[in-house]
């Protein structure tokens, strides 16, 4: 007898966290939904996790090998070929998912015939304890295109087509992390996003992360080059670093003349971004906005003078909040470097 096919292929990649990968494949094993197949795509990993995966005794769960590491974007790819369903879930081998997630998700996609990406909210644990939330209509998560991932990879759920047809989405050359921001990126000329509101997914955040321990400065400022790249806006290495700045990461010492030139910038990117038909105008202005107030908490907290001229310079922003929080991390940068007697 031939089996049909299962409604939703879950793919996960593997590499060196068998200390996780049980929790992750019975997190999906022991959910409401039961139409599924769970491909665990090893990626050469020299621990004991392709044991764990293969003492589990689930005809449900798939078990690839690989002969050499090929990169974490690369394993997702032959998990993509291989899946067999007409939507591809991620899950992350050091992540838990909830026991509805499966299911509300496909019940959105099913709701939603336009959207091809869904994902949903987060909790992290470990070494932190977050609620992470992402946009839930398609506009709102265009909006922040140039700044981050309109849907969580490892909550997403693909309809299996816009992987499989035509050039892949997935850069298998890109060794650096956030392969699957990129992906989103590509996939924003082919489909519509949406995202559930509720935290589906147990996000696990620790050394075993992909970014733990890498230079922020590096990885991000590629990052950045690559995304303006995709949407064909110039963006110079000195407007890099500028453009860390939204990021909250600082790429060069901080003074009154990086402040000046990165409310400069801020001016540009707009009028740059409004030639972009991916990225709604509006939208992105609000997410400009918001990530450009909280610059000033980052001056703030690395050097006064910087956080003064940038309120001297958007006097909008000079509330009494601002003034206050100025204050006392100034207060407490004194007191860390009074002498103790």
């Amino acid at each position: 007898m031939v089996m049909s096919a299962p409604r939703v292929s879950v793919i996960m990649t593997l590499y060196n966290k068998g200390a996780f990968v049980e929790e992750a494949i019975q997190s999906v094993l022991r959910g409401t939904y039961t139409d599924f197949e769970l491909l665990v795509i090893d990626d050469a990993s020299t621990d004991d996790g392709p044991a764990r995966v293969q003492a589990i005794a689930d005809e449900r769960v798939r078990y690839i090998a690989a002969e050499r590491n090929i990169g974490r974007a690369a394993a997702a790819q032959r998990g993509y070929r291989h899946g067999t369903g007409e939507f591809i879930a991620i899950l992350d081998a050091d992540d838990v998912a909830d026991h509805d997630r499966l299911r509300s998700q496909v019940e959105y996609m099913d709701a939603h015939p336009d959207v091809g990406v869904s994902g949903t909210a987060a909790r992290c644990f470990g070494a932190s304890d977050e609620l992470l939330t992402w946009p839930v209509d398609d506009a709102s998560c265009r909006a922040r295109l140039l700044f981050t991932d309109p849907v969580l990879y490892g909550s997403a759920i693909f309809r299996a087509e816009l992987l499989k047809q035509g050039e892949s989405p997935a850069r298998s050359d890109w060794m650096l992390p956030g392969e699957d921001y990129l992906m989103m990126v590509a996939l924003s000329r082919r489909t519509r996003f949406g995202n559930l509101k509720e935290p589906l997914l147990r996000y696990r955040i620790g050394v075993q992360n992909q970014r733990h321990g890498r230079d922020a400065v590096h990885d991000r400022g590629a990052l950045c080059k690559e995304v303006f790249r995709s949407f064909n806006i110039p963006l110079s290495d000195h407007e890099v670093g500028l453009q860390l700045l939204y990021h909250q990461v600082v790429a060069r010492p901080l003074n009154k003349a990086v402040v000046r030139d990165f409310i400069a910038w801020h001016q540009e990117l707009s009028a740059r971004v409004a030639r972009v038909p991916e990225i709604p105008f509006q939208g992105f202005g609000r997410e400009q906005a918001q990530r450009f107030r909280k610059v000033f908490f980052l001056l703030a907290d690395r050097d006064r003078r910087s956080a003064l001229e940038f309120l001297r310079l958007r006097p909008e922003l000079r509330t009494w909040s601002s003034m206050r929080y100025l204050a006392i991390v100034t207060m407490r940068r004194l007191l860390w470097r009074s002498p103790r007697k």
